[in-house]
Protein backbone atom coordinates (compact mmCIF):
# COMPACT_ATOMS: atom_id res chain seq x y z
CA UNK A 1 0.00 0.00 0.00
CA UNK A 2 2.75 2.13 -0.33
CA UNK A 3 4.11 2.00 -3.65
CA UNK A 4 2.76 3.49 -6.48
CA UNK A 5 0.07 1.30 -9.09
CA UNK A 6 -1.75 2.03 -12.36
CA UNK A 7 -4.85 2.34 -13.59
CA UNK A 8 -6.03 0.51 -16.45
CA UNK A 9 -9.31 0.07 -18.01
CA UNK A 10 -10.29 -1.55 -20.82
CA UNK A 11 -13.42 -3.50 -22.47
CA UNK A 12 -12.67 -7.04 -23.47
CA UNK A 13 -15.98 -10.12 -24.48
CA UNK A 14 -16.49 -12.68 -22.24
CA UNK A 15 -16.23 -15.84 -24.83
CA UNK A 16 -17.88 -18.57 -22.14
CA UNK A 17 -21.95 -19.03 -21.57
CA UNK A 18 -23.92 -17.42 -20.60
CA UNK A 19 -21.75 -14.19 -20.65
CA UNK A 20 -20.48 -14.53 -24.40
CA UNK A 21 -24.17 -15.68 -25.62
CA UNK A 22 -25.64 -14.26 -28.63
CA UNK A 23 -21.68 -12.97 -29.25
CA UNK A 24 -21.88 -11.68 -32.54
CA UNK A 25 -18.67 -10.02 -34.11
CA UNK A 26 -20.12 -8.20 -37.23
CA UNK A 27 -21.54 -5.70 -34.76
CA UNK A 28 -17.91 -4.65 -34.59
CA UNK A 29 -16.17 -2.01 -33.43
CA UNK A 30 -17.48 -1.82 -29.83
CA UNK A 31 -16.62 1.61 -28.12
CA UNK A 32 -16.15 1.77 -23.80
CA UNK A 33 -16.56 5.25 -22.80
CA UNK A 34 -15.84 5.81 -19.07
CA UNK A 35 -17.93 8.99 -17.16
CA UNK A 36 -15.42 9.27 -14.01
CA UNK A 37 -12.61 7.81 -11.80
CA UNK A 38 -12.45 8.12 -8.73
CA UNK A 39 -9.18 7.21 -6.21
CA UNK A 40 -9.42 6.99 -2.71
CA UNK A 41 -6.00 6.74 -0.27
CA UNK A 42 -5.87 4.13 2.48
CA UNK A 43 -5.66 5.71 5.35
CA UNK A 44 -3.94 3.68 8.10
CA UNK A 45 -5.48 5.57 11.41
CA UNK A 46 -8.74 4.85 10.83
CA UNK A 47 -8.38 1.95 9.17
CA UNK A 48 -10.16 3.41 5.84
CA UNK A 49 -9.96 5.11 2.57
CA UNK A 50 -10.55 8.29 2.34
CA UNK A 51 -11.26 10.59 -1.18
CA UNK A 52 -8.18 11.84 -2.83
CA UNK A 53 -9.16 12.71 -6.34
CA UNK A 54 -11.96 12.75 -9.55
CA UNK A 55 -11.91 13.05 -13.11
CA UNK A 56 -14.74 13.64 -15.06
CA UNK A 57 -13.35 13.56 -18.56
CA UNK A 58 -15.30 16.70 -18.92
CA UNK A 59 -15.33 18.11 -22.37
CA UNK A 60 -12.74 16.28 -23.77
CA UNK A 61 -10.37 17.95 -21.09
CA UNK A 62 -7.95 15.29 -18.79
CA UNK A 63 -5.83 16.22 -16.20
CA UNK A 64 -2.54 15.22 -17.90
CA UNK A 65 -0.93 16.06 -14.32
CA UNK A 66 -3.12 12.35 -13.30
CA UNK A 67 -2.33 10.25 -16.26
Amino acid sequence: MNKDCNLMMNFWTPTWQPWGQNYDNSSMPWYVHYDYVETYTYNYQTKGFDFAWRDDFSNDWVDTNRW
